[in-house]
């Protein structure tokens, strides 16, 4: 966010085509062009403040922990002593700029678009949105860089660069602060190819087309779960055994507990981040950022408890229950109620046996019978034909 800014060059160096980074992004000044969107940078103005709303959205705790909904809160000052309507944008599609963290080469691939449901609203106003292509143009063309220097000057001209973005209009009265609230629901799974994770990200950086500092970035990512962050491109790191079931555990030895989840930040990006543990027990990651021109965008994967409890479900659902004493069936059932959340068992012992358990965590709305209606393995446990 430079105060001298000026319109971002027609002719960008070029990066090669990675998808990268889909749509979840501060919103960016634009100007209409011929035929799509070209992204701007604005001295006129300034992003004072941003918070940014994402949750986990799980029906159950077996459920698949890979949909998150998303609010952006912007506070917005016209620095002019003018009335402007100014067109803002949310980046959707190819990330131009995020190849150059991973590859030099040409690298396109159709994925499904991790957005759905976006919306715009002014001062607590719907607005119309658009998608809106960006200028073909604009875009910068596809080639292989050796030479550092211009893999940096790419980098440094493609910053704002996506091939499509969400566009509605903003309009400002001389020295007027406005407020603007996107929401919209998050794929994790859409951009990670063959990859076994799942990847969170929000770009960040494109509010650095914003004139000056922006004074305060609150993010929470709250997961209603026990959370352990990832690298986005190793699975070389700090969470634990959640994924060492098959190689210590026997197929029928469903009531080991081999799980250590280390729940760390410092996988997550931008530096900053801290894990929290809620009354609920589940993990958030925030962030309070003070006085930022952002750089790096909000990206970690993760891994949830939800792992490790599919990985003994899955270990009980190798057995015959026909084989099993009265005793091993009940526990095998009373630990797949568990699975969902259910923390009341007739028999104390056995209800501080299960709730001990690294892969617990209660789920206040489970009852028994919701979870035999989701899962009709727990009815082939019971001790004698129901």
């Amino acid at each position: 966010m430079r105060p001298n800014s000026a319109l971002l060059p027609l002719a960008v160096l070029a990066a090669a085509l990675l998808v990268s980074g889909g749509a979840r992004a501060d919103g960016t000044y634009l100007k209409l062009g011929p035929g799509g969107v070209i992204p701007l940078e604005s001295h006129a103005v300034r992003m004072v403040r941003e918070r940014i709303d994402a949750e986990l959205l799980t029906a159950h705790r077996l459920a698949p922990a890979e949909t998150f909904r998303v609010t952006v809160t912007y506070t917005f000052e016209n620095l002019t002593a003018r009335a402007l309507t100014v067109p803002m944008g949310f980046p959707v599609g190819f990330d131009w700029y995020g190849v150059y963290d991973n590859t030099r080469h040409c690298n396109a691939r159709e994925v499904r678009s991790p957005l759905a449901d976006f919306a715009a609203a002014v001062d607590g106003e719907p607005v119309p949105v658009e998608r809106m292509q960006t200028d073909w143009r604009s875009r910068p063309t596809c080639f292989v860089a050796s030479d550092e220097d211009a893999v940096q000057r790419a980098k440094q001209l493609s910053r704002y660069w996506y091939d499509a973005y969400f566009v509605w209009r903003v309009p400002f009265l001389p020295g007027e602060t406005v407020e603007v609230r996107n929401s919209y629901t998050f794929d994790a799974r859409a951009e990670v190819h063959r990859r076994p994770w799942t990847v969170f990200r929000y770009v960040l950086r494109t509010g650095a087309a914003w004139y000056g500092a922006i004074e305060q970035v609150d993010i929470r990512v709250r997961f209603g779960d026990r959370v352990c962050l990832r690298s986005p491109r190793s699975m070389d790191d700090d969470c634990g055994r959640t994924d060492a079931l098959g190689e210590r555990v026997e197929p029928d030895d469903f009531d080991a507990d081999p799980f250590v989840v280390y729940s760390t930040p410092h996988h997550a990006r931008p530096a900053g981040a801290r894990i929290e543990r809620l009354p609920d027990g589940g993990d958030q990651v925030v962030w309070s950022l003070r006085d930022i021109e952002p750089a790096d965008d909000v990206h970690f994967a993760y891994s949830t408890l939800r792992d490790a409890r599919a990985a003994i479900r899955g270990r009980i659902a190798e057995l015959d229950p026909k084989t099993l004493s009265a005793e091993r069936r009940a526990l095998a059932r009373d630990t797949l109620l568990a699975l969902y959340g259910v923390s009341a068992f007739a028999d104390p012992a056995r209800a501080k046996h299960l709730t001990g358990k690294s892969w617990f965590l209660a789920d206040p709305q489970m009852t028994v019978a919701r979870a035999r209606a989701l899962d009709p393995l727990i009815d082939r446990f019971d001790p004698v034909e129901r």
